[in-house]
């Protein structure tokens, strides 16, 4: 039998995927408004960390014997992410401790985040589950740093992040970062602080709202890092409508500036972008001695 050689009509390859994220020097095309921001305040040293991330399922097809074949990129539904990390322990440790927790989540998405067609409870869980599993990973990756760099042992980070996609927002933090989100101008806070005086002021019941606990509120009871604790990740999961607008801050904005000066500057702001340097700005204002830090997403 004579086997005819026949020549490959010319095809499209479409883009790479880039293998490793750590090594990529082009963003993904972004699909929604974001923005993030950080500054030093006043302090000598920015411990906070930040990160704004598009995320996506993809297959990048190079070439295909079918006549059909669609060449470029096939994409799952294209999420953000947004994370906040506020490095905590002096001595040079808490910028360490963020920066390896955002590195942590940074591969934790994009070699184990688990990923489904639809938003369903079983993939829900799953994502809190994972957050969990990253956290306390991230955790003994920093007492394993501490001990090679000669850090403070006590070095931890508070993380706070956001997940969107399509419509829809899952919220995940440890410590006392904060996330917030705006709909038709009113601003609801949507994690609850880990510290000290959130703790007594809850088993308080009715009376906690009359105590003056600023002292305890720099007090964190959960964190990663920090001490020999395991993190406890909390995680909710919300419905976004058109006009939303997601935000997240380090304490260096939230102890100096009030829900409604938050509230004005993120409905006054024309992109998210400008959010942040609103409210970064806003904090400098007020004199806030800590960094500051806020990311961004508008719907």
């Amino acid at each position: 039998m004579t086997h005819a050689h026949t020549e490959a009509a010319p095809f499209d390859p479409g883009p790479q995927t880039l293998p490793n994220l750590r090594g990529a020097s082009e963003a993904p095309t972004r699909s929604r408004d974001v923005g993030g921001l950080t500054h030093v305040g006043g302090r000598e040293k920015n411990e906070d960390q930040f990160l704004v991330a598009d995320v996506s399922r993809c297959v990048a097809v190079r070439a295909s014997s079918l006549a059909a074949a669609p060449g470029g990129t096939l994409a799952a539904s294209e999420g953000t992410v947004l994370v906040v990390a506020d490095g905590m322990g002096g001595h040079g440790s808490g910028d360490l401790a963020s920066a390896v927790t955002v590195d942590g989540v940074v591969e934790w998405l994009a070699h184990h985040m688990p990923w489904s067609e639809t938003l369903d409870d079983a993939h829900r869980r799953a994502l809190i589950d994972g957050v969990g599993e990253m956290a306390r990973s991230v955790q003994a990756r920093l007492w394993s740093v501490a001990a090679r760099k000669h850090a403070s042992p006590k070095l931890g980070t508070t993380l706070v992040m956001a997940y969107l996609l399509e419509r829809e927002l899952f919220v995940a933090h440890v410590g006392d970062s904060r996330a917030y989100l705006l709909r038709e101008g009113r601003l609801d806070r949507i994690t609850e602080d880990h510290s000290l005086a959130e703790r007594v002021r809850k088993e308080s019941g009715d009376g906690g709202a009359d105590l003056d606990l600023s002292h305890l509120s720099h007090i964190l009871v959960n964190a990663i890092g920090g001490d020999r604790q395991e993190p406890r990740v909390d995680g909710a999961w919300f419905q976004l409508t058109p006009g939303d607008r997601v935000m997240l801050a380090s304490d260096g904005l939230t102890d100096v500036v009030g829900d409604e000066a938050i509230a004005e500057h993120l409905a006054a702001a024309e992109s998210a972008d400008e959010a942040c340097h609103l409210l970064v700005r806003a904090a400098m204002d007020a004199s806030t001695s800590d960094n500051v830090t806020v990311v961004s997403a508008f719907v």
